[in-house]
């Protein structure tokens, strides 16, 4: 590849100039099939004429690195003529003035606390913190697959050359800590005179690593400062309550033990709500009764033991008398309002999923596996009614009933002529599994179409249910969940008078915050539902040592965004919470849905600091825990002294923060393993903005934000965007006052504020 760059004192040491002969694209590191949005880091994938044939005598080389077209390049006109492609392997990042920046190998990924982390993060920190010390720095984890450490391998400039490891060690984990995590603190240190090179002048890593696991047993730990002494606990650390739960955190978010001690809380160990429910569950069992609620809520572990939750107060989802399956119950605000209507062609929030079974699979006996994941499975017999005054109610299918069998068709057999998901009702049946292939089929070819609507599942339940159906296809029996509509009619539906009370105090003398939507000269026609999309990538790299959550970080930011646009600085939206109680055992298996929308509500004044802002959301969300189940409907209802027109469901944005990675590929016994491609939702949008992110390693924030297109233009949701990414940046810093934050954001052109 061939790239030119004009430098300059500002140009990123990172920048590779940008390409001037071969065509490129950056997509998934995982899945060349995938392109990544702007700003997201990826592989660097060249297109062109002059690309080699191949590896000399590696065909097995040749085949990973030299590719046939990806699936998305007939529609960007791209690999036309004989153009070849290949895989570089290297980790890049779009600019937006066309440059690219160098983030390294994808081999040289580390996989640190869970999280995917680039080396050269480590690295260029450690570099910036020793500029006047160290000549050059590498970073890379050494050890046997399931203890590896990091090492940081040094070389000093001449003036420091006399400095000892154990002085180095000590001074690298001072500067570093108020930087980053402790986890992206390297474990072992290494002095060397010069870095190894191979003959072709290369960095020599497999030399670097063979001489650290040479000593490794010899090295020292990092010594930590004994900071533990700075906030005495009346609890000892060799309590064995708090030696379970510093266990716990090393098993949970895969941290050192010695990074945690009586006085760390979860959220400074960077936990956050879905792994917390894996902890509260292993405490429990430890004989440690948490809640989430108890572990967010920035209590130290030695508290925790401390002021645990009386064990009493948890419940089992199956304790009392059994309900009969044919019970009807009414339906959560989040199934109500994402619910097919039953007539026309709308469909409600409809999830689509591709399956392909891969390796050596019989069609007859996945259609037996699908049946049998059918009759296991409650919520996938679940059925919507009307009462008799007129409300939509829930009830399960018996699984002797055999009406629950016309939701799944065998492609070719038993369906009629047309697409079979145009023809179903996804209000009486709200699931559809189409399979194609038949005995002929080859196994390679063998797939299946999931159509399933939202009001019946969700994140959680998505691995549950493909782990069972893989489950389903191996064993002839397969374990009962807990019931979904149990844990609906104990804990989702009740309408406690605390819960009430807090949302009352928490929205008293708001208003709903109203954008486009709601102005009454921006009505449209209804039928208008095209949507505008832009997904962008932020740079967590600068993060301050914080207790905020990603999600929490995400919330403050909209928030800011949020009070420009509606020219308001006290704003409400809704957001995304799973919705299972840790106070209700088995709660965490359940296949169903039990996901709710619920407010935030921000209110800014001139003198609040960034970090200010940032407390503020995340002990409300913390708070808010106990009280989510009512929804948003009820809490506008019931606790608002809203306009009645305001007082709908609807908000003018909603965020979904995704922290459950979906499982794409379940090994199925020895049989092969199980392809889920990345599901399609199809739903009538009726916010103004709806804001998806996902962080899947330390270092980004993915986001997507959506909105009409009757509403919004495309430099409009541009300037959205940006406002985001700029809001996100400056809650990384946390030292400026919102106000001046706020003002930052309303000098980006083409931003869509409307009057207050």
């Amino acid at each position: 590849m061939n790239s030119t760059a004009v430098l300059d004192n500002n140009t990123s040491f990172r920048s590779i100039g940008r390409s001037s002969w071969l065509n490129y694209w950056i997509v998934d590191p995982g899945d060349h099939d995938r392109l990544m949005p702007v700003g997201g880091i990826g592989e660097l994938l060249l297109e062109g004429y002059s690309i080699a044939q191949g590896y000399l005598g590696e065909p097995g080389k040749t085949a990973a690195a030299f590719i046939q077209a990806p699936a998305w390049a007939m529609s960007m006109r791209a690999g036309l003529d004989g153009r070849k492609w290949y895989k570089t392997g290297d980790l890049v990042q779009y600019q937006h003035n066309g440059d690219i920046h160098l983030y390294g190998r994808k081999d040289s990924q580390l996989k640190v606390n869970g999280q995917r982390v680039e080396a050269a993060d480590i690295e260029s920190q450690i570099a910036n913190a020793f500029r006047e010390e160290f000549e050059q720095v590498v970073v890379d984890q050494v050890g046997v697959e399931q203890s590896r450490k990091l090492a940081a391998f040094i070389t000093l400039k001449a003036c420091e050359e006399n400095r000892t490891v154990e002085d180095i060690r000590s001074e690298v984990h001072t500067r570093l800590k108020p930087l980053v995590p402790a986890w992206m603190i390297p474990s072992h240190i290494v002095l060397l005179s010069a870095m190894p090179r191979t003959a072709t002048g290369k960095l020599d890593r497999r030399t670097l690593k063979q001489r650290c696991e040479d000593d490794l047993g010899e090295s020292q730990r990092l010594e930590q400062p004994d900071d533990k002494s700075e906030c005495e606990t009346q609890i000892p650390e060799s309590d064995h309550a708090v030696a379970n739960l510093i266990s716990l955190c090393n098993q949970v978010l895969r941290i050192e033990e010695n990074d945690v001690s009586s006085q760390s809380n979860w959220t400074m160990l960077r936990g956050d709500s879905l792994n917390a429910m894996k902890f509260v569950k292993d405490a429990r069992d430890s004989g440690v009764y948490l809640t989430t609620t108890d572990l967010m809520m920035g209590q130290t572990l030695a508290e925790l033991c401390a002021s645990g939750s009386d064990a009493s107060a948890i419940q089992n989802i199956d304790d009392g008398p059994l309900q009969p399956l044919q019970k009807t119950l009414p339906l959560t605000d989040f199934q109500a309002h994402y619910l097919a209507p039953g007539s026309g062609s709308e469909r409600g929030l409809l999830y689509k999923y591709r399956i392909t079974f891969r390796g050596h699979f019989d069609v007859s006996k996945i259609q037996e596996a699908i049946y049998l994941w059918f009759d296991k499975l409650e919520a996938l017999r679940l059925s919507f009614s009307r009462d008799t005054a007129g409300q939509p109610v829930q009830s399960v299918i018996d699984p002797d009933q055999a009406t629950w069998r016309s939701r799944v068709i065998l492609e070719g057999q038993n369906q009629s002529a047309g697409d079979p998901a145009a023809q179903n009702d996804f209000f009486t049946n709200p699931i559809l599994v189409v399979l194609h292939g038949s005995d002929q089929t080859t196994p390679s070819e063998i797939s299946m179409s999931l159509y399933i609507n939202h009001c019946i599942f969700d994140g959680t339940s998505a691995n549950h249910m493909f782990r069972d159906l893989a489950a389903c296809y191996t064993a002839s029996s397969v374990s009962l969940r807990p019931s979904f509509l149990r844990y609906l009619d104990h804990r989702l539906l009740q309408r406690h008078e605390s819960s009430l009370l807090y949302w009352g105090n928490l929205l008293k003398g708001s208003r709903k915050t109203l954008l486009r939507s709601d102005m009454k000269d921006s009505q449209n026609d209804k039928s208008e539902l095209a949507i505008r999309t832009i997904s962008c990538v932020s740079s967590l790299t600068s993060r301050k040592r914080t207790n905020a959550s990603t999600s929490t970080l995400v919330y403050a930011a909209w928030s800011l965004v949020l009070s420009v646009i509606s020219g308001r600085s006290d704003v409400v939206f809704l957001y995304l919470v799973h919705g299972r109680d840790e106070e209700v055992a088995g709660s965490d298996a359940i296949v169903g849905c039990c996901v709710s929308e619920v407010p935030c509500r921000v209110k800014f004044s001139d003198s609040m600091s960034l970090e200010e802002v940032t407390h503020f959301v995340q002990a409300q969300i913390w708070a808010s825990i106990p009280h989510v189940h009512l929804g948003s409907k009820t809490i506008a209802t019931r606790c608002t002294d809203w306009l009645d027109e305001h007082r709908g469901y609807d908000h003018s944005s909603l965020i979904v923060h995704q922290n459950v990675p979906i499982e794409t590929n379940l090994a199925v016994g020895d049989h092969g393993y199980m392809n889920i491609q990345q599901a399609e939702p199809e739903q009538r949008m009726t916010n103004d903005f709806d804001l998806l992110t996902t962080s899947s390693s330390a270092n980004e924030l993915s986001f997507t934000i959506k909105c009409l297109k009757r509403l919004y233009n495309d430099e409009e949701l541009h300037a959205v965007a940006e406002a985001f990414s700029l809001a996100v940046k400056m809650m990384l810093q946390g030292e400026q006052r919102g106000s001046d934050v706020l003002e930052r954001i309303r000098k980006i052109q083409s931003l869509p504020i409307v009057a207050a």
